[in-house]
């Protein structure tokens, strides 16, 4: 009868599902970030393709910093759309925040 017991206390299965929620969120905002800084440094590498390209055409093609440049916009708008697509009033340290304050009070 102990399972009976565990499954009955209240809040249990919000305190793990808090529990699952909160390094999934941690791992969301690294991502985010992350993305933040690849996307800034393909851009970079972009333009730094290009002026190449300007001295010297037939030794980087054009397509090189193209890519790359599409690429970094690409990066650095994804967390900005994922996180409107998650929700689009409450960003997501707000959510983080608000799983350690229900974690802390017992909810």
């Amino acid at each position: 009868m102990p399972t009976i017991g565990f499954a009955t206390q209240p809040g249990i299965f919000r305190k793990a599902s808090y529990a699952i929620i909160e390094p999934l969120s941690l791992l969301i905002s690294f991502m985010h970030h992350l993305a933040w800084v690849i996307g800034i440094a393909f851009f970079l590498g972009a333009i730094s393709r290009y002026v190449q390209h300007r001295n010297n055409p037939s030794q980087t093609p054009l397509h090189r910093p193209l890519f790359l440049g599409v690429l970094g916009i690409v990066l650095i708008c994804l967390p900005i759309v994922t996180q409107k697509a998650i929700n689009p009033t409450t960003p997501i340290k707000i959510k983080y925040r608000l799983a350690q304050y229900h974690l802390s009070n017992g909810y």
